[in-house]
């Protein structure tokens, strides 16, 4: 099988915490608690401009 060599980026990284708000906002708390771990990730930057709190 062969392996996909790519790179996450920011883009990436911030799609995945639109998602994951958008699943938080249906209740799930695990959604909540990947967001704020993603966002950790990211730094603190990132974290304020893409968290709702």
């Amino acid at each position: 099988m062969a392996m996909l060599d790519a790179e996450i980026t920011d883009d990436d990284y911030t799609t995945l915490i639109h998602i994951l708000e958008e699943w938080e906002a249906f209740g799930s708390a695990e959604a909540s608690t990947h967001r704020k771990e993603t966002a950790t990730l990211l730094g603190d930057g990132h974290r304020r401009r893409c968290s709702r709190r």
